[in-house]
């Protein structure tokens, strides 16, 4: 059976570009890992890392407004440790990335964030289990989602089991409990929510290195505060199919496709009536390495998603585009694209899209500069009373210290 890590569609923050901070590309590059097949370990191996250095970003519009557009200068100071131990049958990892930002101007803005990455996972003959954590404290926009500025905390907890009943025939049950809490209290008693998914795949391993999948499972988002100002509770179910694996030579591709439903519970406000919706459900992934020095990936998902106010649910469709390249040994060069739509239950319309690009140069053998550009726009429209439209210019220069 195919030993993919972990395959899940409904991360939230499934993919971001470079923006304000590193922690956008923290949470590119663990999605990225998630969904990437373990290669075989001869023996056992512990790796550490340890980074640390200081950025510098210019911000033309930092809090995403069509009008009265603020911009600063944003120097931040970061440090990022990581542990991986591998062997024939266990992966281990913990990443820790902690910065702090500090706006030159807008100084109610300074802040702390502090991200965390755990995995662990067992392979045995016909048994498999894993299990990934994720823990967010931030602030920055990240996506139509996540698109207000301010300070929140994220925990994500991934399981997944897997059991092989035949050599092409097995079972994977998994799942996803997403906890959101916002500090401030305006954002918390709208949006605050633990948001769940659990999933079985009916497996099937052809004999060409892909894998057949049928997969179903249910949803549920509950809001954690039962008021007038919250929205009702959720729940829904998906059903889809798809496959896995090598569709070609050095092309990797994880494709599920579907259709779902959500229905909110009656709410306890006589103003807000009982929402429900059905959709097309997709999560598609694909990696192809083009060449020893050039990686290509790209994704796309349509799923259901916390929404919070007077939206009990949202569709949100991500897609991402990135591109690697070794230009020179001591020379990468990155390259990333995210566009997110969000349509939510009562029709309100949000648009974020985001394209960068940035080199990270080794100077010394311990040493990296990295220096680059994002560009974003993104736009409100729909059943809202006031249209918005912005548009953001990044650009960001650092040096780092590696071991």
């Amino acid at each position: 059976m195919s030993k993919i890590a972990c395959c899940f569609a409904f991360l939230v923050s499934a993919s971001a570009v470079t923006a304000q901070d590193l922690g956008e590309e923290w949470i590119h590059r663990v999605t990225r890992e998630l969904r990437s097949e373990r290669d075989a370990v001869d023996a056992p191996m512990t790796n550490y890392t340890a980074t640390a250095g200081v950025a510098a970003f210019y911000d033309d519009n930092i809090y995403l407004t069509e009008k009265n557009e603020k911009s600063d200068t944003i120097w931040m100071p970061f440090a990022e440790l990581r542990i991986d131990y591998d062997e024939p049958n266990l992966d281990l990892g913990a990443g820790l990335l902690v910065d702090y930002k500090y706006y030159v101007e807008e100084d109610d803005q300074r802040d702390t964030e502090i991200r965390f990455f755990g995995k662990a996972g067992y392979r045995g003959t016909q048994f498999g289990a894993s299990l990934v954590q994720l823990l967010r404290q931030e602030s920055d926009p990240l996506d139509a989602v996540f698109f207000d500025r301010t300070e929140r905390f994220v925990s994500d907890t991934i399981p997944r089991v897997t059991f092989d009943i035949t050599e092409t025939f097995g079972l994977e049950l998994g799942g996803h409990i997403q906890l959101v809490r916002f500090d401030e209290d305006v954002l918390a008693d709208s949006r605050d929510n633990t948001n769940y998914v659990v999933d079985l795949s009916f497996v099937y391993a052809s004999d060409f290195n892909i894998d057949f999948l049928l997969n179903g499972g249910f949803f549920a988002i509950d809001y954690a505060e039962d008021n007038t100002t919250a929205p009702p509770d959720v729940d829904g179910f998906m059903v889809r199919g798809g496959i896995r694996g090598e569709v070609m030579p050095d092309i990797r591709v994880q494709a599920l496709v579907g259709w779902a439903k959500a229905e909110s519970d009656d709410s306890s406000n006589p103003a807000k009536s009982k929402e429900e919706h059905s959709t097309g459900t997709v999560s598609l992934f694909a990696s192809y390495q083009a060449t020893e020095l050039v990686l290509v990936g790209a994704g796309y998902s349509r799923e259901f998603a916390f929404a919070g106010g007077q939206d009990p649910f949202q569709v949100v469709n991500r897609l991402s585009g990135d591109v690697e390249f070794k230009a020179l040994p001591e020379l990468t060069v990155n390259g990333r694209l995210d566009f997110t739509r969000v349509d939510s239950s009562l029709g309100v319309e949000r648009d974020y899209f985001s394209i960068g690009a940035n080199g990270a140069y080794r100077v010394m053998e311990h040493v990296v500069v990295d220096g680059g550009v994002t560009i974003r726009t993104g736009q409100v429209t729909g059943a809202v009373a006031q249209k918005v439209d912005y548009d953001n210019f990044i650009v960001n220069l650092g040096v780092a210290f590696t071991y």
